[in-house]
């Protein structure tokens, strides 16, 4: 959530060239050159019509600033992309398709194929068309034709012949692109942990780094900070990017802590909960150059409170174009001190430095600026966060909606306030609580009582009441408080019955000055009750005492305890005792056996003797008890062995252990310590009898496993010497030990995938046996499974390798093997070739050409070879042997001309009179010798002699002419 709205100037510069001229009435603008990534610009052009211009023939009105056709070339870099033009304005004519014709050229109209060509016509309001391009670099000029008429004869406006056709023509200068990163950083309330969205904050699509940031969904999570973060966003890629690092700051709603205070009755209080929030916000400087070359080697250092946020920020070269700056955000603070150290450099007078508050105010500003620290620096004020409070209750305040309410409460009052702030969405709360006691012209004595309890039937001390902690006083006690205010129908100090009992405790000096405090007295009875219980013979009995007694006949016993409130309370306890009756049983079982006794209880798998009781209930109420003695006798020890697997097809064999030597059966057929064979997962059971009955039982489990179901696959089943193949096991279940056989001779052992290369050509059978964690083996093979073939191998030669611009024509002759395909590249811009040989002719131009040839087989498998052409230039020149420098026309000058092959930056011409002297030097070949002397006075006419050196282009070689020059006038 924003704060509250920052004055921003944009980053990106747009600079404007306003040329305009009075041919054809027009004017053409470069409306901006934005970056918009890959190394890729968008260039807007404006033209407009302004001036009419007319003539009048016969009467007829002929307007020439009509516009029928445009040309539009970008020089600097090439058009990639065309956009469909606007218009403002009235127009009597549209703009369909244009056509480009070169790499960097497109034309409209005349120019074009449209049927319906541009047409702008004079009028009020200005009609203007604008044209967008996507170009592969900044660029440097637009140049522009506009034509109006195809006329015979030349019209007006000044208007000159371009191909047939009238019109006018001008170049503009195209500023530079700036990268736009910037953005307003929010503030965040203090323990949120609500996630903030930061591409809300700029207009841009770049990336947003730093703690608690999703780079890639542009997500902040506050949860976890406190103070301030710096997060940083970037705009732009690899060819073109700019940064800018800024601060979240976090605001805390925490109200002051407020102190518990204590008033007299009718006082009043001054509450307060005031808070003073400053955000951070941001300052923006703007650096200006008046004359659109940039600052000339000046810089500046930006500090923040004595430590370098930026430095050597400086206004680039902008071609003339105005304005030229750029512009700086800086995230400050309250209280921050922004300090600017200037270093100039030439031409001081044409900058000037402009400083901005959050708001748009200018705060600073300089032209000229000197060497060294610009003033004493800028104080920050930042806005402060809107507030709200909210008092509770509202009773006794004099406004509840304000940070410093005044409390007058007619009682104790617990106040809590609400800080909040719909700006950052969040509150924090706290309280103070208000006491409020009666005031007078004395201080009432303390007094502290205690409750009293007593039990019946005894008096009490309401003395005993006041407690030791009170202040001195004199106390008369009352039965009520109106009473004790009033001090009338006082009573003893001595009570016997439970109420609350008041006491009046007035100052030793002043007995109108008093304290008034209650005793609560609780009374509680005495007890005496008697029971009658009967038992049988030979019980034990627990008295309320705690003490127990073993009964033999009747008897009473008297317990003296005390109740809960520490009162007596006596209980007699009268017995009566009655006879018990009982008889044995004698039982003999084998061990494990499970037996019910006489009174239903049921003892399972006894494996010891064992004496039990069986408690009945006889008529009288008392035990009847029946003891039964059981004698266990022990069950033969049988032993089937452990479950153990078999394969399917396999034998196996049962044998029971049988110590005791009892016999034994099996279950399902088999017969002990005999083969037999296992069909399917099945359980077998053995069962050992001795001479008396006594039987035990063990099983054993023989599981029957099935051999594994082999499967695997291969990635890929075709390629070229050294073929790579990743081998996959689907076998189901788990794979003990596993055997890769890859047609070649050799193997492997891994159970999952595995990595094999083929080396030679041919057809490989696979196999994969498996065995399982059973034992149990089963096997796949794959006859010419995966197929290899050998890789191409590229070759060419040429029939010349050095050419010259006069012919650039070669023969490349294929010498590639095992490819059946073949890409010829030739790196001149020309399409790719896919013959066999290739005969190509390289543009007549020179330079390096690399040849590229492709050979491919029919499973994909390439191969590359590379050969370099070099085309040379020619050194081609002539020079006058006679010039007349008469001032007419034509002849005027002496000089060498040449036509290519040279370096211009490498060339000395020198004239020499019959003595040798030197007349003329020149090391621009453009610059000749006009036949004067040195001071300027004309020759006469003769023979000179010349003298030329250069150096040509194509090597380091240097060439010496001399001969003779007739002078005629």
């Amino acid at each position: 959530m924003k704060l509250f709205i920052s004055f921003l100037l944009a980053v990106i510069i747009l600079c404007q060239s306003n040329y305009s001229h009075s041919c054809n009435g027009l004017s053409t603008t470069v409306v901006s050159n934005s970056y918009i990534g890959n190394g890729e610009y968008l260039i807007a052009v404006e033209i407009c019509e302004f001036v009419s211009n007319s003539q009048t023939t016969n009467g007829v009105v002929t307007d020439w600033a009509s516009i029928f056709g445009i040309i539009i070339t970008v020089n600097g870099a090439n058009i990639i992309g065309i956009n469909t033009p606007s218009i403002t304005g009235v127009s009597t004519g549209v703009t369909l398709f244009p056509t480009q014709t070169a790499s960097n050229q497109v034309e409209y109209g005349d120019w074009g194929n449209s049927n319906a060509p541009v047409f702008l016509d004079y009028g009020d309001p200005q009609e203007c068309w604008t044209f967008e391009f996507i170009v592969d670099g900044p660029g440097v000029t637009v140049n522009v034709w506009t034509s109006s008429s195809e006329s015979a004869t030349q019209p007006g406006g000044g208007m000159v012949l371009n191909n047939g056709i009238w019109g006018c023509g001008e170049g503009v200068g195209i500023p530079p692109a700036v990268c736009d990163a910037s953005w307003t950083p929010p503030v965040v309330c203090a323990g949120s942990t609500t996630p903030i969205d930061l591409y809300t904050t700029t207009s841009g699509n770049g990336v947003f780094t730093g703690p608690g940031v999703d780079s890639l969904t542009g997500m902040f999570d506050p949860s976890g900070f406190s103070s301030n973060v710096t997060i940083t966003y970037t705009v732009g890629d690899q060819f073109f990017n700019c940064s800018s690092s800024q601060d979240i700051t976090f605001i805390n709603l925490a109200p002051p802590t407020l102190n518990d205070t204590t008033i007299c009755v009718g006082d009043t209080v001054a509450l307060d909960a005031s808070l003073n929030v400053a955000a951070g916000c941001a300052y923006t400087l703007v650096l200006d150059d008046n004359f659109g070359d940039g600052w000339n080697g000046a810089d500046l250092d930006i500090y923040i409170n004595g430590v370098l946020y930026l430095g050597n920020q400086t206004v680039p070269n902008c071609g003339g174009s105005l304005p030229c700056q750029i512009t700086i955000n800086i995230p400050v603070n309250t209280g921050d001190i922004i300090l600017l150290n200037y270093t100039g450099g030439t031409w001081d007078s044409e900058n000037t430095i402009f400083l901005y508050d959050a708001q748009g105010n200018l705060v600073y500003s300089i032209n000229n600026p000197p060497d060294g620290n610009l003033g004493n620096g800028t104080i920050v004020t930042c806005p402060t966060v809107p507030i709200d409070y909210l008092w509770t209750p509202s009773a006794g305040l004099s406004d509840p909606n304000i940070a410093n309410p005044l409390a007058n409460p007619a009682s104790t009052t617990t106040y809590t306030v609400t800080v909040s702030s719909a700006t950052l969405g969040c509150s924090q709360q706290t309280q103070v609580t208000i006491t409020t006691v009666p005031c007078g012209g004395c201080t009432p004595p303390i007094i502290i009582t205690d409750d009293l309890t007593l039990c019946s039937p005894n008096n009490v001390d309401l003395n005993s009441g006041i407690n030791g902690g009170s202040g001195p006083g004199n106390a008369t006690f009352y039965s009520s408080s109106a009473n004790a205010n009033n001090a009338v129908n006082a009573i003893g100090n001595t009570v016997s019955a439970s109420g609350y009992y008041y006491v009046r405790y007035e100052d030793p000096i002043d007995p109108q000055c008093f304290s008034i405090d209650s005793i609560l007295v609780t009374v509680y009875p005495t007890s005496n009750t008697t029971e009658n219980i009967t038992v049988c013979q030979g019980s034990t009995v627990v008295y309320p005492d705690g003490t127990s007694e073993l009964i033999t006949g009747n008897t009473s016993h008297i317990s003296n305890l005390q109740t809960v409130n520490g009162c007596d309370s006596l209980i007699t306890t009268n017995v009566t005792s009655n006879p018990s009756y009982s008889s044995t049983v004698n039982v003999s079982l084998c061990a494990g056996s499970d037996y019910t006794f006489p009174d239903g209880v049921i003892h399972s798998n006894i494996t010891a003797s064992e004496v039990y009781d069986a408690i009945f209930v006889s008529s009288n109420g008392c035990d009847s008890t029946i003891t039964t003695n059981i004698t266990i006798n022990q069950i033969p020890v049988v032993d089937a062995g452990n479950n153990f697997t078999i394969c399917e097809g396999e034998n196996a064999i049962l044998t029971a252990f049988n110590p005791s030597g009892a016999s034994i059966s099996w279950n399902n057929g088999v017969q002990d310590g005999v083969l037999f064979a296992p069909t399917s997962t099945q359980t077998y059971t053995v069962t050992a009898t001795d001479p008396i009955g006594c039987s035990s039982s063990d099983s054993v489990t023989i599981t029957v496993a099935t051999a594994p179901v082999v499967n695997f696959v291969a990635d890929t089943l075709f390629g070229c010497v050294p073929h790579e193949v990743i081998f996959t096991n689907l076998t189901p279940g788990n794979s003990a030990s596993c055997l890769w056989q890859f047609g070649d001779g050799s193997t492997s052992s891994e159970c999952s995938s595995v990595l094999y290369t083929y080396n030679n050509p041919g057809l490989y059978t696979v196999t994969l046996t498996v065995t399982d964690i059973n034992g149990c083996t089963g096997s796949l093979t794959i006859d010419d499974y995966i197929e290899v073939t050998n890789v191409p191998l590229a070759g060419f030669y040429a029939d010349d390798y050095q050419l010259d611009i006069f012919d650039t024509e070669v023969f490349f002759t294929n010498t590639s093997v095992n490819a059946e395909n073949y890409t010829w590249q030739f790196s001149d811009g020309s399409p790719d070739e896919f013959n066999v040989n290739s005969i190509h002719t390289f543009p007549e131009e020179p330079g390096i050409y690399v040849v590229t040839l492709i050979a491919e087989n029919s499973l994909g498998c390439s191969d590359t070879a590379y050969a370099y052409i070099m085309v040379n230039d020619v050194l081609i020149y002539y020079v006058p042997n006679t010039f007349t420098p008469d001032g007419d026309a034509y002849n005027n000058e002496f000089k060498p001309i040449f036509t290519r092959g040279y370096d211009p930056y490498d060339y000395h011409l020198m004239i020499f009179n019959r003595w040798g002297e030197i007349l003329f030097e020149s090391y621009d070949v453009n610059y000749g010798w006009k036949g004067t002397y040195p001071e300027g006075n004309l020759v006469q006419d003769g023979t000179y002699t010349w003298k030329i050196d250069f150096k040509e282009t194509m090597t380091d070689k240097r060439h010496e002419a001399v001969g003779h020059i007739n002078l005629i006038r």
